[in-house]
């Protein structure tokens, strides 16, 4: 049988094969691919490359040229050895080669290596399992929703807790799952419509974190939506654990200050203030004394002078030790009267922008009062600033609080350390008095370029 070039020069391998099984044609494709010449495999059979423990190829080409296999060609998978030992995974396919009156003659075969693809697909397999074993142990339930808005898959140990399994959930809808009819059915709408979303969800005395996203084909449509749960109730009970102790530290903060302001009021205050009325008194005589008392005027002018100075510092301590107005009015008022005092002594240009409609919990008031207290404080201290803004606004579930000024900046990285060095650590205070309330810090500066300090809280 002359079967030309396109035999030799096929890009697969292919071969005769006789009714015993021997090789009677090879090309150069099936012989690059076994790693054999030309004259090795028409010395061999095909049963002679087969892997021992695989079922004889022989056998399968006797039973198609008997004609058990009901039709005139078929295919089947086998392994077999190259000459430098590798394994290899083959499909091949063949025909049975019949003379003129149906009796077979041999076989026509064609090979092709399908062990890079097998190996790729064990391997993705083995992947599916291990992710799906490590989701169905995880402490999380994984969901997926079809555009119709039922669950078509449900793994993970999430709602153990509230004796509902993952098949349960399986053929229920997005909407009987949430419970919350009017508003899952529009959720739901929303993550057809590309969005994502997500809320913790209190069920019972259990909190879960959820997340939803829409499902993308290949090409970029919505074909559903994914949802993961995340049992966050031990770690929201921290949480509360923590504000509680924060609210404490705080509570107990404040309540010395307020000692202390009320001691300072009392005492110090109070005498600095009976010391002016006496030296009033004492002015008063001298005058009535006339030339008499002129060599003792001059030093009741300076001690009047240092009284009034004295008397200052100490009400400006008190007003920082604890503004009335923090308690009274709340945080507006108070950083208002602060920035307007400072804004008095240093000649700054204002601007306040409050775009809160609410107070805050008093203890992150507090908190976002004492901080911007030191940023106004180093403002006045450093920045040579010219004027000096303050913004106060909603950012999702955050209230963020900005200070910025215009004056000669600084490189931070530099000034942690020479404070670090130094033992001044406002900085750093007011980094960690934020982190312990559950948020945030940013300082942005750099020479000739301003300061802006930006705190974020969670409301």
């Amino acid at each position: 049988m002359d079967l030309g070039l396109g035999f030799d020069q096929a890009a697969i391998g292919m071969a005769l094969v006789g009714l015993d099984g021997r090789f009677r044609r090879v090309n150069r494709a099936l012989c690059g691919l076994l790693g054999r010449s030309e004259e090795e495999l028409l010395a061999r059979t095909i049963d002679d490359l087969a892997d021992p423990e695989e079922v004889p190829a022989l056998a399968d080409l006797g039973r198609a040229a008997a004609g058990q296999e009901g039709q005139a060609s078929f295919q089947v998978e086998r392994t077999c050895r190259r000459a430098d030992g590798a394994r290899l995974e083959l499909l091949i396919s063949a025909a049975v080669l019949r003379d003129p009156e149906g009796r077979p003659l041999g076989f026509f075969g064609q090979v092709q290596d399908l062990t890079e693809r097998n190996r790729s697909a064990r391997e993705l397999r083995a992947s599916e399992l291990r992710l799906r074993s490590v989701i169905a142990n995880a402490p999380i339930v994984l969901s997926v929703y079809d555009r119709d808005g039922m669950c078509t898959f449900s793994e993970g140990r999430a709602f153990e807790r509230l004796g509902i399994t993952p098949s349960e959930r399986v053929g229920r809808s997005y909407v009987e799952l949430r419970g919350d009819l009017r508003e899952a059915a529009a959720d739901f709408q929303r993550l057809l419509a590309g969005e994502e979303l997500s809320a913790k969800r209190p069920v019972g005395d259990l909190v879960f974190d959820v997340h939803y996203r829409p499902l993308l084909d290949p090409e970029g449509g919505v074909v559903g939506a994914i949802s993961v749960a995340v049992d966050v109730t031990d770690l929201e009970r921290v949480e509360r654990d923590r504000r509680h102790l924060l609210g404490q530290l705080i509570t107990a903060q404040e309540e010395e200050r307020r000692r202390l302001a009320g001691d300072l009021h009392d005492d110090a205050i109070q005498s600095l203030t009976a010391a002016r009325m006496h030296l009033s008194v004492l002015g008063h005589q001298l005058d009535r004394l006339g030339d008499a008392a002129a060599a003792v005027r001059p030093a009741l002018s300076h001690a009047r002078d240092n009284l009034e100075q004295g008397l200052a510092a100490a009400r400006t301590f008190l007003f920082d030790l604890r503004p009335p107005l923090l308690d009274s009015a709340g945080l507006e008022p108070a950083l208002r009267q602060q920035l307007a005092k400072l804004a008095e002594r240093a000649g700054w240009k204002t601007e306040i922008a409050w775009l809160l409609e609410e107070r805050l919990e008093r203890d992150l008031e507090t908190v976002a009062f004492r901080v911007a207290q030191e940023a106004l404080a180093n403002v006045a201290r450093h920045a040579d600033a010219t004027a000096v803004w303050v913004r106060a606004e909603r950012d999702g579930r955050d209230v963020v609080l900005q200070v910025a000024d215009d004056g000669v900046g600084f490189d931070p990285p530099v000034a942690r350390e020479r404070a670090a060095a130094t033992g001044h650590l406002g900085l750093r205070s007011m980094a960690e008095r934020i982190q312990t309330a559950g948020g945030s810090l940013e300082i942005s500066s750099g020479p000739g370029h301003g300061t802006r300090v930006v705190l974020r809280l969670p409301a």
